[in-house]
């Protein structure tokens, strides 16, 4: 039992070393003039009590880039 205790620690040892090596690490360029962190504008809906994928679906019906009878179907509905 004593000679496996060595070769069971060499084992923990290269896969935490192994393990080490495979987290990412992000090297920066040092140029941060460029980075644009800044969150879009949310546009408002045009019917609020809908929420966000039926105000897309009634939308697109209205600017006809879709039918209702599709636009039924995307939203689970019968035409």
């Amino acid at each position: 039992m004593s000679s496996k205790r060595p070769l069971i620690l060499l084992l923990v040892f290269i896969l935490t070393i192994s393990l080490a090596a495979t987290v990412p690490i992000a090297y920066g360029d040092g140029d941060d003039n460029n980075l644009d962190f800044t969150v879009p504008e949310k546009q408002p809906l045009q019917y609020p009590n809908l929420g966000s994928h039926l105000n897309q679906l009634v939308t697109s019906v209205e600017q006809g880039q879709q039918s209702a009878t599709d636009a039924a179907a995307d939203a689970g509905g019968r035409p």
